[in-house]
């Protein structure tokens, strides 16, 4: 197949994923790895998530945020890099700690709306599974 070809039939692909958590939109810097570890955890945890599985998961949410919104990121590498000024890494932290607390806030939110946007499940899915779950408490 020449170049050409190649990039009109996969170029559609290239950017972010772009999703909404409860009315924010996120434009996420996903990798394959990423999935491949999210479905790595979520294989593992069945139908019931354990801290350590829920742990894992915010580290990798985590990072994905980190990758996508901190100004000095190593893409290279996927990692913060080691050689920030003062000032740098301040700038770095302070976004962090706005990360850190959407994830405290929004941890299933934004669990619901990537695994859609990975074609996992869908809205109504959930929702079914949300009203059992709710007529399961009423008992």
């Amino acid at each position: 197949m020449e170049a050409r070809k190649a990039i009109d039939k996969f170029g559609r692909y290239l950017g972010t994923l772009d999703i909404e958590v409860d009315g924010e939109k996120l434009e996420l810097d996903v990798r394959l790895k990423d999935k491949h570890k999210i479905m790595s955890v979520l294989s593992k945890a069945k139908d019931s998530l354990s801290e350590e599985h829920i742990e894992k998961l915010s580290e990798i949410f985590r990072k994905i945020l980190y990758r996508s919104y901190l100004p000095y990121w190593d893409s290279k590498i996927d990692v913060e890099p080691a050689d920030l000024t003062p000032e740098q890494k301040q700038e770095n932290d302070k976004i962090k700690q706005g990360i850190d607390a959407f994830m405290i806030k929004k941890f299933e939110a934004f669990m619901t709306e990537i695994s859609i946007a990975f074609g996992w499940t869908t809205r109504q899915e959930i929702e079914t599974r949300l009203r059992g779950i709710k007529k399961n408490l009423e008992l």
